[in-house]
């Protein structure tokens, strides 16, 4: 019989609210006032809210002042 090989743990994909909101440097009550006024992507898995890592890009970029000089 084939001995089975373990497989290696799962990288995760996604970022929690709390995750998110230390990445972007807001608070998590500030994080979610943003996603409830639709001003951050999110995904919702069975009632779960859950960030992708480019929605941490997009917001930023979103967000984002040029310097005039």
């Amino acid at each position: 019989m084939k001995e089975l090989q373990p497989i290696g743990a799962v990288e995760r994909v996604t970022l929690t609210e709390r995750e998110f909101a230390a990445a972007v440097g807001l608070g998590i009550d500030n994080v979610r006032a943003l996603r409830r006024g639709g001003r951050v992507s999110h995904c919702r898995i069975n009632g779960r809210v859950v960030y992708l890592p480019t929605d941490v890009e997009k917001f930023l970029s979103a967000n984002r002042v040029e310097a005039v000089a």
